[in-house]
């Protein structure tokens, strides 16, 4: 089984100049713990996390703050192609519950932990 046949397809995102604040609304309102950050052209530029976010809450600056300021850059992301026996390993490796499903640099699709659980 591949990623690309377990990924969500509707991927919400973030923009590197987003506020926290409207980042915050985001992920109350769709109930999820972050989301993939990219730029204009839709290429991965990092993930923003609930984690990502706590780190500024209580700071006062939220609404100043924007996405780019506490994003992670570092991020792990596979190929639509990926073995999904891969992606568990890595989702059980590490403490992020989702990784980003890239192709050509573009983001299109998301694995999470349940996701594969599902299969």
């Amino acid at each position: 089984m591949i990623a690309e046949n377990v990924m969500q397809k509707e991927v919400e995102t973030s923009s590197p100049e987003a506020s926290l604040a409207d980042v915050v609304d985001i992920l109350l309102m769709r109930e999820i713990s972050g989301m993939p950050v990219v730029d204009g052209s839709g290429c991965l530029k990092g993930v923003i996390s609930e984690k990502d976010v706590f780190k500024r809450a209580f700071s006062g600056k939220l609404h100043e703050s924007k996405v780019a300021d506490v994003m992670t850059t570092d991020v792990v992301s596979f190929p639509p192609d990926a073995d999904v026996r891969d992606i568990a390993k890595v989702l059980g490796e590490n403490v992020f519950r989702t990784v980003p499903i890239v192709k050509d640099g573009k983001v299109v699709g998301l694995v999470s932990r349940s996701d594969i659980l599902k299969v």
